[in-house]
């Protein structure tokens, strides 16, 4: 209860305060003071140390909150430069499917065209054939009655 610098030097001092009651409450009071003071000073350095912990943890959950916002935007952003990537690489089949086509077109016109030159080619080669084929015929013919009539005069004679 004593202060303790009092305990080792002098036995004198400490007879006294035990003696006296008010050197023994002002004693008990130094003590309570010191005791006080002590833990005062516990409690203050354990606010500090809860203030630094909270704000340890303010300033992680706004790392956390800022780091989340980036991935977010950085999501987003990757999202619409694949969509856009999307778009052109749509719009690039687009224009080659449409240049195939026109191709295509140009190539069954081009074929039409040359088919139809074919078919008159045929045709007239079907007519010359047929019209040579009647020639043909009509001599064959003219020459059968030629041969009659010349058997026929040679019979009368």
């Amino acid at each position: 209860m004593f202060p303790k610098k009092y305990l080792p030097q002098d036995k004198k001092r400490q007879q006294i305060c035990q003696s006296s009651p008010d050197l023994r409450d002002l004693a008990a009071k130094l003590e309570q003071a010191y005791v006080n003071k002590e833990r005062a000073a516990q409690v203050a350095e354990k606010n500090v140390k809860l203030k630094e912990e909270e704000v340890t943890r303010a300033r992680a959950q706004e790392e956390i909150i800022e780091e989340k916002a980036y991935l977010d935007d950085f999501e987003k952003k990757e999202l619409l430069d694949d969509q856009l990537s999307k778009l052109r690489y749509q719009r690039q089949l687009d224009e080659q499917l449409q240049i195939t086509e026109q191709e295509r077109g140009k190539v069954f016109t081009k074929f039409i065209i040359d088919k139809e030159q074919i078919d008159e080619v045929v045709r007239k080669i079907r007519r010359e054939t047929e019209e040579a084929t009647i020639k043909k015929m009509e001599k064959k013919m003219a020459t059968k009655q030629q041969i009659e009539e010349f058997k026929k005069s040679q019979v009368v004679w």
